[in-house]
């Protein structure tokens, strides 16, 4: 095993312990991404060459729809938090948001398609297909309705765009990892929050730290 088995975990400044795993249990797709696969994949071109000169087109349209994604979301002119509580962000047209994100799931189909075919040929076009596939899978996240108890949003900074979905809070997701960290011999997990304070460490509080024991963690 990685980590040792042990009976207690300790959150070390745990009021930090929501926003974290907010980040980590949500779902992130930018432009930004989109254009760094399109400059990777181009120096393959002698690989791709096999099937065809048809990969030039594709990594074309791919960096394209990347584009016309930034601009629907206002990059390059306006910086900020674009609201997402719909089907679309607010502000944006329905029917041009959702052709978009179809063009582009179709673009990243095809290219993840063809490194994937020719993986063989290169580790390193076997590693540029199976992140164009999470590229996908990701997109397909926000190509569907959100689920109750997330919430979207999208961060425009400078020429780029960043779609974001997160869980509203990780209590739920925290109980269930929680239930699998381990027992105590009277069956009870013991699961210690604090914070550095006065130079003390978290370990020398442990015994006030107790009171907390298998709580959900502080807001």
């Amino acid at each position: 095993e990685l980590l040792p088995t042990v009976q207690a975990v300790v959150f070390d400044e745990a009021h930090q312990l929501n926003a974290i795993g907010v980040q980590f249990m949500g779902s992130h797709f930018g432009t930004a991404q989109l254009d760094s696969l399109c400059r990777d994949v181009t120096p393959f071109g002698s690989v791709l060459a096999w099937m065809g000169g048809a990969w030039r087109d594709l990594v074309a349209d791919l960096g394209h729809h990347s584009v016309a994604l930034r601009a629907l979301c206002g990059a390059g002119v306006n910086a900020g938090r674009l609201v997402w509580t719909e089907d679309a962000p607010v502000g944006v047209q329905l029917e041009r948001w959702q052709a978009v994100i179809e063009a582009l799931q179709v673009s990243l189909n095809a290219l993840a398609d063809l490194l994937l075919r020719l993986q063989d040929h290169s580790p390193d076009v076997q590693l540029l297909g199976e992140r164009a596939s999470r590229l996908l899978e990701v997109l397909r996240v926000f190509a569907i309705p959100m689920q109750p108890g997330n919430v979207r949003w999208i961060d425009v900074t400078g020429h780029q765009a960043r779609l974001v979905q997160a869980p509203l809070d990780i209590a739920q997701a925290m109980r269930l990892q929680v239930g699998a960290v381990g027992e105590l011999g009277d069956g009870q997990t013991e699961i210690i929050y604090g914070r550095t304070r006065r130079g003390r460490d978290v370990g020398d509080q442990r015994g006030a730290a107790r009171e907390q024991t298998a709580k959900a963690p502080p807001a």
